[in-house]
């Protein structure tokens, strides 16, 4: 962790995003205007010379990435949801 605070990427937008995407739209994504997502996605120049397989597992990544912040949200909702049953029928027993 040191090494990546270090060379600045443990706090880069990009990292952050990865270790935990919906902390990050939570904290951070939300408050992104249309203009500042967009120029996070970086078209790299450097890609034309790569494999065509490493271009592809790039983007591999990004989708399982998206996948990932899909079910952690849709985890925390049904996680909401759940609790504010349980408080309902608690409170529903009381009175």
């Amino acid at each position: 962790m040191r090494q990546l605070e270090a060379r600045g990427e443990y706090f880069s937008d990009e990292e952050m995003k990865q270790r935990d995407p919906l902390l990050y739209e939570d904290m951070i994504g939300q408050y992104l205007t249309e203009d500042d997502a967009k120029a996070m996605v970086v078209v790299d120049e450097s890609l034309k010379d790569h494999a065509l397989s490493e271009v592809l597992l790039q983007h591999i990544q990004v989708m399982q990435n998206n996948e990932l912040y899909e079910r952690l949200k849709d985890a925390e909702v049904f996680t909401y949801v759940m609790h504010s049953q349980r408080l309902s029928e608690l409170h529903t027993s009381w009175f």
